[in-house]
């Protein structure tokens, strides 16, 4: 039996730009948190960009390509659930180009933690020489407070990059995709 397979291109230039950036940057931003020396104006900076590449993401979900817009793969709780179920059962016989239903919300999800674990970030202080750029407007116990978040953030955002990679196995591995 002879089968072949065309290669179809899904996501566009701007998606995969942003996605590799983005992993470049949580890497870093990783990396000059936990480094010992003077990192944090980098790590700063790096967060800053992430703001920025946040920002561009989120106006690509509704001018971008078809399969970039969050019109295209953003559907109701039902069909969430319904997909979920088929997946479970492993009677998924639906394509999708591009994310499917619950892949589609993790994408928001992962989103809203990025923005607000950046957002964080602008007020925290490293209780020595480091303060955030909006620190100074919020005091120093609460960007003591929001530091705290700032720090629990991160850990809940590895468990979801962590849950990502696994998923998108996981998908590989089952629907060969």
């Amino acid at each position: 039996m002879n089968s072949t397979h065309a290669t179809l291109k899904v996501w566009d230039l701007g998606v995969r730009v942003f996605h590799w950036l983005l992993v470049a940057l949580v890497a870093g931003l990783w990396v000059t948190a936990t480094s010992d020396g003077d990192w944090m104006a980098v790590h700063q900076w790096l967060g800053v960009t992430v703001i920025a590449i946040v920002f561009s993401r989120i106006v690509w979900g509704f001018v971008g390509s078809d399969t970039a817009r969050f019109s295209s793969f953003l559907v109701g709780p039902k069909s969430v659930s319904r997909y979920l179920k088929r997946f479970i059962s492993r009677r998924d016989d639906v394509a999708f180009v591009g994310h499917n239903p619950a892949g589609g919300w993790s994408v928001m999800l992962l989103l809203a933690f990025l923005v607000f674990q950046a957002l964080t970030g602008l007020f925290s202080n490293d209780d020595i020489f480091f303060d955030g750029p909006l620190a100074g407007f919020v005091g120093k116990d609460l960007s003591d407070v929001i530091t705290g978040l700032h720090h629990q953030l991160f850990e809940i955002l590895v468990i979801l990059i962590g849950a990502h990679v696994v998923a998108v196995i996981v998908h590989w591995v089952f629907k060969r995709d």
